[in-house]
């Protein structure tokens, strides 16, 4: 674990250069958020490739890729999951999915809060959404989209020692934490020797952080 950085997925042990994401064959970069914006229970698979051997994919991750495969639905399925815990946890998430011809949807909406020990500033409150779309107007032709939605805000947990005064002390938190991100796929097969493929992605992170100087108490916002 890191400062600002709630986790870290490493590859076969290998964690540096860290490994790229990618959400149904669709590259998408510094995916921190990832834990937030897709349950469990909304991932068909989860496909790992180490180092170069990335490239053969499409991708062009050095360091590897980690490629999310969310769930494709093939008739109305619908599942909520609802938990509490120590340090006033909350955990909630629903989700649904159908298939009707050649269209197909899932979504999801869930929330996570926690109040965290007391003294160790680490409560937290983050809403989520995930919704995607599948459409075969022919057998040649994929068109797939992805949206994700997150906004609340994290307490940043001070640590113990042997870690030095300032990161035992300074009190810091993003107080607001808001992702979109949207991607889109088109794939058209003509026949078994030929294809093409365009993706498209959109992403807007607008994060606040702010922590108090253990030495002025100032406040500074980034």
């Amino acid at each position: 674990m890191a400062e600002k950085v709630k986790q870290f997925f490493s590859v076969r042990g290998q964690k540096y250069p860290y490994p790229d994401y990618a959400i149904n064959g669709i590259w998408q970069r510094e995916f921190h958020e990832m834990p937030y914006f897709i349950s469990a229970s909304d991932i068909e698979e989860v496909e790992i490739i180490r180092s170069s051997a990335a490239i053969l994919t499409g991708l062009s991750g050095l360091a590897g890729i980690i490629n999310i495969k969310t769930r494709e639905y093939n008739k109305p399925e619908t599942s909520v999951k609802l938990e509490h815990g120590t340090f006033n946890t909350f955990h909630f998430h629903a989700s649904h999915g159908a298939k009707k011809g050649d269209f197909s949807y899932a979504a999801g909406l869930g929330y996570d809060k926690t109040d965290g020990p007391d003294q160790k500033n680490t409560a937290e409150g983050i809403g989520s959404l995930y919704c995607r779309f599948d459409w075969q107007p022919f057998e040649e032709l994929i068109i797939s989209t992805n949206l994700y939605y997150l906004d609340g805000k994290r307490e940043l947990t001070l640590a113990e020692e042997p870690a030095g005064k300032r990161f035992r002390e300074e009190i810091s938190s993003f107080n607001q934490i808001r992702s979109t991100l949207s991607n889109l796929k088109v794939n058209y097969k003509p026949n078994d020797k030929a294809s093409t493929e365009v993706q498209i992605y959109y992403t807007d992170r607008k994060p606040v952080f702010k922590r108090e100087d253990i030495a002025t108490k100032e406040i500074i916002e980034t």
